[in-house]
């Protein structure tokens, strides 16, 4: 049991600049808006401009701190801070993640898009994948894969055929990640492509056939070989 009363505490944009080296996609106010929002959340606090979550733990003084499944560079400082000032919190780890990502074949003419993903996380960086994302809280698939293309690129979305839901299992050091991908192949609208810099390194047009000596990411691999044999 965790306890009867949740705090969440939502990290500040140059807090997340720090840690991940990259911009959040949604500025803090409207993340903590989206948290407070679920049911099962009594209050949603950003963090101290200076003193981070440490200024939450200092007012909340909780019996339980959970921490998110990549949050392994925060625990570890947080760890550090509570064995400096002497105080006794239970630390546990969320074990499994589910997340909805919308994920586009995207074409133009004979050719598909392929995105070298930039994460903080080395398991993905620098592996290639298709261009998609998470969906939002609410959001239908398809409105998600519009939206991360041109968020993403830069270009609009057109003819999005619905390829079906393909579900992924990532089994990684200390918890399990469950990916459902909602997949549509979509022709790619007018236009130069435009890369979001803090998320990808490079992008490439290519034929289907010619990907094998790119390091691409499992679960796009075997949508690759599904769909264009």
């Amino acid at each position: 049991s965790f306890g009867t009363r949740l705090v969440v505490g939502i990290a500040r944009d140059a807090h997340v600049q720090t840690l991940k080296h990259k911009t959040p996609r949604f500025p803090e106010e409207e993340r903590r808006r989206v948290v407070a929002a679920f049911p099962l959340v009594d209050e949603a606090q950003l963090s101290d401009e200076t003193l981070g979550t440490y200024e939450i733990l200092e007012r909340v003084h909780p019996d339980v701190v959970v921490f998110g499944y990549d949050q392994h560079a925060l625990e570890e400082d947080f760890r550090r801070h509570l064995a400096q000032t002497h105080k006794t919190v239970r630390i546990e780890r969320i074990k499994h993640k589910e997340i909805n990502v919308a994920l586009a074949l995207l074409e133009r003419e004979d050719k598909i898009l392929l995105i070298q993903r930039k994460d903080a996380n080395p398991l993905w960086d620098k592996k290639w994948e298709f261009p998609g994302g998470k969906m939002n809280h609410g959001e239908d698939a398809r409105s998600a894969v519009e939206r991360e293309v041109l968020e993403e690129t830069g270009l609009s979305v057109t003819e999005a055929t619905f390829l079906g839901l393909h579900h992924y299992d990532w089994q990684l050091p200390d918890m399990t990640l469950t990916v459902h991908l909602h997949l549509f192949r979509c022709k790619a609208g007018e236009g130069d492509l435009c890369l979001e810099e803090d998320h990808a390194y490079q992008h490439l047009w290519t034929h289907p056939k010619e990907t094998d000596a790119l390091d691409l990411l499992e679960a796009n691999a075997e949508i690759l070989k599904k769909f264009y044999p």
